[in-house]
């Protein structure tokens, strides 16, 4: 591996408008290295990964040396979002486009070949908006890796993945060759495994603040004194455009179960959300919420609270205020939970647009709104992507609180320290897709 600097930074500092990120960062980075970033949810990695990469924002101002041996047609990044990189209309098409950007004319035979070799060839005609978190990861960390580049910048690359997602990332990472790496991600044990050095980003703000009784205390669902499903879900099945998603589904959830929804990515959990929700319509079967059978379009937000995989698809507001409070005004719910709004550390950010947040701080934002009026179903679809092992404990303790009050939850994640927390310390169950 040569030691000749492709990347040098002294004294970088950051800012966003007013907001200072970070100070006094300074790191050397030789060829074929991995520089793993790690840091607290809105301390500034990905502001941080666009400025090394030369990406320039209105609202982002630094100070400091970088000094950059390539050049931009040399870089390849990808998003924390996926799916704000995909251009094509399906995958195939971005898979023809990264070909093509290399001087290449592939056929359909070989982006075909290319597809079936790395498992998504079901995925290669799907819109690319309709692609899951996980399934739209996947088609931007390929074309990524299409790009015959001199560096890669990779931002929270594991987020949406199962754990067979994350070791072909790994993997890939291990035999790069001398392709040079710099990735920031909260999965500290991948970061750990690949990187040839790390640095952690020290937030500008202190640590946030429990509002909340934080006590130790583990609570267990007693099944032998439930008797009547608060949520039952009766033989369903459900197909889009042909394609089978869940088959002759059956489950019975009870109040105040705190259930974790399983699957490999693209197996239906995200489907089976809508449906809960009455976005989409059951091809057979019934979903029955408290007695009341649920049909297309019978979306009970009084009733439901949904935190979704990308909290941008929630957010249509000009403020974080009027984002957190829109379903409690809408409800006319008198006494909307605000204690949530402290809990959470965004008093600093209620005046600001949450399309100028960090992808943490959106999040943080996506699941208050979701629970300030109180609803007694949450979902909860990847809740802690984005997040720090600080902010997924406070994500942990929201549970617990709503399961003392006996609302029901369910909970999408691939995040294996988070699900462990929560099975540590209160009995869940496991619904497998």
């Amino acid at each position: 591996m040569s030691e000749k600097k492709i990347l040098t930074v002294n004294s970088l500092s950051l800012k966003i408008g007013n907001r200072a990120l970070f100070d006094e960062i300074s790191f050397q980075l030789n060829y074929g290295e991995v520089l793993g970033v790690q840091g607290f949810s809105g301390s500034g990695k990905t502001s941080l990964l666009l400025v090394l990469a030369g990406f320039k924002q209105s609202a982002l101002s630094f100070n400091g040396d970088i000094s950059r041996n390539f050049t931009i047609k040399e870089l390849t990044l990808m998003f924390q979002n996926p799916l704000y990189q995909l251009l094509g209309k399906t995958p195939y098409e971005e898979f023809f486009f990264s070909f093509a950007k290399n001087g290449e004319t592939p056929t359909k035979d070989y982006i075909e070949t290319f597809a079936k070799k790395h498992n998504i060839f079901d995925l290669l005609y799907k819109n690319s908006q309709k692609l899951s978190g996980g399934e739209g990861q996947k088609i931007a960390f390929l074309s990524t890796i299409i790009s015959k580049s001199k560096i890669m910048i990779l931002d929270e690359p594991t987020q949406y993945n199962d754990s067979n997602g994350v070791a072909k990332i790994e993997e890939f990472i291990k035999n790069r060759g001398d392709l040079t790496v710099i990735v920031a991600d909260h999965n500290l044990t991948f970061l750990k495994n690949i990187s040839d050095k790390l640095i952690t980003i020290k937030n500008q703000g202190e640590l946030l603040s429990n509002c909340l009784d934080n006590n130790k205390n583990s609570f267990k669902n007693d099944f032998s004194e439930k008797k009547t499903a608060f949520i039952e879900i009766s033989n369903i099945s459900f197909s889009y455009k042909k394609n089978s998603i869940l088959k002759n589904l059956s489950y019975d959830i009870f109040k105040s179960d705190v259930i974790l929804l399983k699957g490999l990515n693209g197996a239906g959990k995200t489907t089976l959300f809508n449906l809960i929700m009455g976005i989409y319509k059951l091809d057979k079967g019934k979903i029955i919420i408290n007695g009341k059978k649920i049909k297309k379009g019978d979306f009970l937000s009084k009733q439901i609270g949904y935190v979704p995989q990308n909290p941008d698809t929630m957010f249509f507001a000009d403020s974080v205020e009027e984002e957190i409070f829109y379903t409690s005004k809408k409800l006319k719910i008198e006494s909307p939970e605000k204690h949530w709004i402290e809990y959470f550390d965004l008093n600093p950010l209620l005046k600001n647009s949450p399309h100028t947040l960090s992808y943490g701080e959106k999040r943080r934002v996506s699941i208050c709104a979701s629970t300030l009026h109180s609803p007694e179903i949450i979902l909860y679809d990847e809740p802690t992507v984005g997040l720090n092992s600080e902010l997924k404990r406070k994500i942990f303790n929201l549970l617990k609180h709503k399961k003392q009050f006996g609302v029901t939850q369910i909970v999408i994640s691939h995040d294996t320290e988070f699900c462990d927390l929560i099975k540590s310390n209160i009995e869940m169950r496991e619904l497998s897709l």
